[in-house]
C-alpha cells in the first residue's frame, strides 16, 4: 500500500503591482495598491509531495506488535495485583516473539513468584540472567533465586 501526504503548500512570493516580488513571510501582508491595469496572477504554489511505502517490510513486525500489546496488558494486570492474568499475558508475550526482552522475562518471573509458581519463577530468573547477566535487574534476580532455592519444597 502506498500513501501520499501533502507536506507543504504555500505561495513562495507575492507579486506587487509594480512588478517587484516580496517574500510573503517577510512582510506578513499582501499588497494593497491602486490598480490601473489588470492584476497579475499569483505564481503557482509550491507543493511538496511525500510518498511512503506502508507495506510490511519486516515479517516479524506483527509478532513484535502483538508481543508489545500482550506485555502491556500483563504489566497492567501485574500492577493491579492480578497475577493469574499477568502470568497468562506474559507467557503469551514470551511465546509470540523469538527473542523476548529481558524486561519481559523479569516481570514474568516476578508474576510467577508472586502467584506462587516457584519452579517457573526460578526458570525465568535463570533465563533473565542468561540473557542479561549485567542487566538492571540482575542483582534482584540473583537475590530472588537465592530466596526461592532456600525455601523447602
Amino acid at each position: 500500500m502506498v500513501a501520499a501526504v501533502v507536506v507543504g503548500m504555500c505561495p513562495a512570493v507575492w507579486a506587487d503591482p509594480a512588478g517587484r516580488s516580496t517574500p510573503a513571510k517577510a512582510t506578513g501582508r499582501t499588497w494593497k495598491a491602486k490598480r490601473t491595469e489588470a492584476p497579475r496572477p499569483l505564481p503557482p504554489p509550491n507543493i511538496t509531495l511525500a510518498v511512503f511505502n506502508t507495506g510490511n517490510t519486516t515479517p516479524a513486525a506483527p509478532d513484535v506488535d502483538r508481543s508489545r500489546v500482550l506485555k502491556n496488558q500483563g504489566m497492567s494486570a501485574y500492577q493491579a495485583g492480578r497475577y493469574d492474568a499477568a502470568v497468562k499475558k506474559f507467557a503469551a508475550a514470551i511465546d509470540s516473539t523469538p527473542a523476548p526482552t529481558p524486561e519481559l522475562i523479569y516481570y514474568a518471573a516476578q508474576a510467577y513468584r508472586l502467584k506462587g509458581e516457584r519452579a517457573k519463577a526460578i526458570e525465568l530468573y535463570e533465563k533473565y540472567l542468561d540473557v542479561a547477566p549485567r542487566g538492571p535487574a540482575a542483582n534482584t534476580c540473583r537475590a530472588e533465586l537465592e530466596k526461592l532455592r532456600d525455601i523447602p519444597q
